[in-house]
């Protein structure tokens, strides 16, 4: 009973901490939204990453990133929600499914309205006069946060041992950080983009945690 107790109250602990953080993000989100209509143009660490980024750049890094940002075009992403919910419903995991196409349409679509609305172009380079959408907030930042994280998310349940599948968690939100880092390297995106791309999908991301282990933790009560 003791030990029960203590099960309950720890998954009580996580699942709040979830919803703490699915509010901090999106409070994140919503204040880089504010300040982006508030100034209009570009704030200074905009800039001054964007120098930084142009004057590190070389034939390499620029391969590299080229490559790497592939991992957060649309079509990828959404190749592997559609691979990744196969998947699930052939192990009958009913909510995650839905969790899954629900936070990825509803990340894809705030991130069209939040662009429509904020009208910002992106920074002035050869690969960003290619790309048609546009610049805030980053849609392969927050898309590639929501997928790797959830798939990860998945993963790591299967996966026997703490810290193994603490691995496993944080390496696709690192996967998901370096897609980011690609579009600024490539100078495609200004970093309040990418920041307000990660804000929106980690918000997303945390609240589905949160149902999942809720659904979880209902699922391990006694005579529930």
């Amino acid at each position: 009973l003791r030990i029960s107790v203590l099960l309950f109250y720890k998954q009580r602990f996580i699942n709040r901490g979830n919803i703490f953080l699915a509010g901090f993000f999106a409070w994140m989100c919503a204040e880089i939204v504010e300040k982006r209509w508030n100034e209009k143009e570009t704030i200074p660490c905009d800039q001054a990453t964007r120098a930084l980024m142009i004057n590190g750049q070389n034939t390499i890094g620029r391969e590299f990133f080229s490559v790497l940002t592939m991992l957060g075009n649309d079509n990828w992403l959404i190749a592997l929600v559609l691979i990744a919910l196969g998947l699930l419903l052939r192990h009958k995991k009913y909510l995650e499914s839905l969790l899954l196409i629900g936070g990825f349409v509803l990340t894809s679509v705030s991130v069209m309205l939040i662009k429509f609305l904020s009208d910002r172009a992106r920074p002035t380079s050869d690969l960003s006069l290619l790309e048609n959408s546009l610049s805030f907030p980053s849609g392969h930042m927050a898309h590639s946060l929501f997928v790797y994280g959830f798939i990860s998310y998945i993963l790591s349940q299967f996966i026997k041992g703490k810290s193994a599948s603490i691995w496993v968690m944080l390496s696709g939100i690192v996967l998901a950080g370096t897609i980011g880092l690609s579009r600024l390297y490539l100078n495609v995106h200004w970093l309040s983009d990418v920041l307000g791309g990660f804000a929106l999908a980690a918000a997303y991301l945390c609240l589905c945690i949160g149902i999942m282990e809720a659904a979880h933790d209902y699922e391990s009560l006694p005579n529930r």
